[in-house]
């Protein structure tokens, strides 16, 4: 059947839309799909049957960029132009309203990006175990289970860590795995903080912000031992300290992305306390 024209996507598509992801071998689930069109915007090309061909997406970051996700083709509407168009059509509507695209690229995708006008930011790197072997709780960290009444201060502490807006993504993310949500104090203020989450393929932690890579791997190892399972991060390369806790738990790297933006946002800049991204669709 003959597709239709883009339209705008809503939360109600959200199951429908995870058979895009999932047979394109990614990780999310009607959850992510859902926060994303509640919070942020889509199109998408259905089938005269209603099913779901191609999507786009874009969700909010920092309070001046919107991230580019969930940019995806069933196998056979592939070469048609739909990624191309919809990609187009997200891109516009970001700048339309004054504001950044950015998005992590996969490393095939790069040269595409940089086509349109993207330029890299920095490379990260997927690790992956299918189970994990975590230390013992570091006694020289202090960390607690992160409470609904302690959203707003992460927030704040990740807006003047990473510049990001999010609050309603820390929000979702703590609902979706609470014994995975952990907070480190130090002198009676916020050193960090984790979060984790449900997936298709496999559990996945992040963000993890953090004052130090000794707090990073504490809050990291604390969110593992409540994520039983094979186990997903993504790691801004550099991170060396950090990447051989990892290792030591039975991390491997998987595959390669570039965080990349059309634009300037100074905010994406504050990269120092970020050890962990929540995943290339959230930014």
């Amino acid at each position: 059947m003959a597709p239709t024209e883009p339209r705008a996507l809503a939360p109600e598509d959200a199951a429908a839309l995870t058979g895009l992801s999932a047979e394109a071998g990614w990780n999310q689930t009607a959850d992510d799909w859902r926060v994303i069109l509640e919070h942020g915007a889509g199109e998408g090309v259905f089938a005269a049957d209603g099913r779901p061909l191609a999507s786009a997406c874009a969700v909010p970051l920092t309070p001046r960029s919107r991230w580019i996700c969930m940019v995806l083709v069933t196998p056979s509407a592939r070469r048609q132009g739909h990624a191309t168009r919809l990609m187009a059509r997200q891109i516009a509507a970001v700048e339309g309203q004054g504001l950044v695209p950015g998005l992590d690229a996969t490393e095939l995708g790069r040269p595409v990006y940089e086509r349109l006008g993207f330029r890299p930011l920095f490379a990260l790197s997927r690790l992956g175990a299918d189970a994990p072997h975590w230390p013992a709780a570091d006694p020289g960290v202090g960390l607690r289970p992160i409470g609904a009444d302690d959203l707003p201060a992460v927030a704040a502490y990740d807006a003047r860590a990473t510049g990001s807006d999010r609050l309603f993504l820390l929000a979702h993310l703590r609902t979706r795995r609470p014994a995975a949500a952990w907070l480190a104090e130090r002198g009676g203020r916020i050193a960090g903080f984790v979060l984790g989450r449900d997936g298709v393929r496999a559990s996945g932690i992040g963000p993890v912000v953090a004052d130090d890579p000794a707090t990073a791997a504490a809050l990291t190892a604390a969110a593992g031992r409540a994520t039983p399972g094979p186990t997903m991060i993504d790691v801004p390369d550099g991170r060396t300290a950090f990447a051989a806790a990892l290792a030591a738990a039975g991390f491997a790297r998987q595959r390669g992305f570039t965080r990349m933006v059309k634009g300037d946002d100074p905010a994406l800049d504050r990269t120092d306390r970020l050890y962990a991204l929540a995943g290339p669709e959230f930014g």
